[in-house]
């Protein structure tokens, strides 16, 4: 039995250097998880040089999850750097919207996609053709919790108030928040919409080992 596309798919792009692992901690330090994935960003600048494509926008990192068949890319936001810069809460919906994460998924595929036409990696017609059908999930990964009393995020409360002295820390706080979840909302909206996006989800970066059934 052959290799299926995305074994063949990793092991060229290993083998061709356009794939490295590393750990996610590695990318974004912040981030305290175990997960290995393929650093996306050094992806994008080979495979950008190599084809000679204009500067693309590119996710933080891929995951190949070859017992479902399935790709996944992940982006990780650290709002703690962002609060350091803001000058207001306009500055704030800005700053979240120039993330323009959508577009990093867009461009992420095609990167993919250009890499599968690379001579070296023998893909056929047929299996070029596979990655337009294979399912892609698209991982969002924070520094905030949403779900719960943002007043428990110390490290935002900290910036925000350091930022804003004389307003009042839960109505300031909880404004900030609201801004970040409703902009990240619509761009998570919008991704939804783009072919081969399968499934979309918003999680902490704590979350991140579990969400991958790996051992805490």
């Amino acid at each position: 039995m052959g290799l299926s596309f995305l074994e063949k798919l990793c092991h060229q792009g290993f083998s061709l250097g356009f794939f490295e692992t590393k750990k996610i901690s590695e990318i974004e330090p912040n981030c305290n998880q175990s997960l290995e994935v393929i650093d996306f960003d050094l992806t994008k600048a080979k495979v950008c040089s190599h084809c000679r494509l204009v500067s693309l926008k590119s996710c933080d990192a891929l995951k190949v999850i070859k017992k479902e068949n399935r790709l996944d890319f992940i982006e990780l936001k650290k709002f703690e750097k962002l609060l350091s810069y803001i000058k207001s809460l306009e500055d704030c919906e800005k700053s979240v919207r120039d993330f323009e994460i959508p577009i990093k998924v867009k461009d992420s595929i095609v990167i993919l996609r250009n890499l599968t036409q690379i001579q070296g990696f023998n893909l056929t017609k047929a299996e070029r053709q596979e990655y337009f059908s294979l399912p892609i999930n698209f991982i969002l990964a924070v520094d905030l919790d949403f779900n719960n009393d943002p007043l428990n995020s110390f490290a935002v409360s900290l910036k925000a108030l350091s930022i804003f002295p004389n307003s009042g820390s839960v109505s300031l706080i909880e404004s900030l928040t609201n801004i970040i979840k409703e902009e990240l909302e619509k761009q998570l909206a919008e991704i939804r919409n783009i072919n081969n996006i399968h499934h979309v989800e918003l999680i902490k970066f704590n979350q991140i080992d579990i969400h991958y059934g790996l051992a805490l």
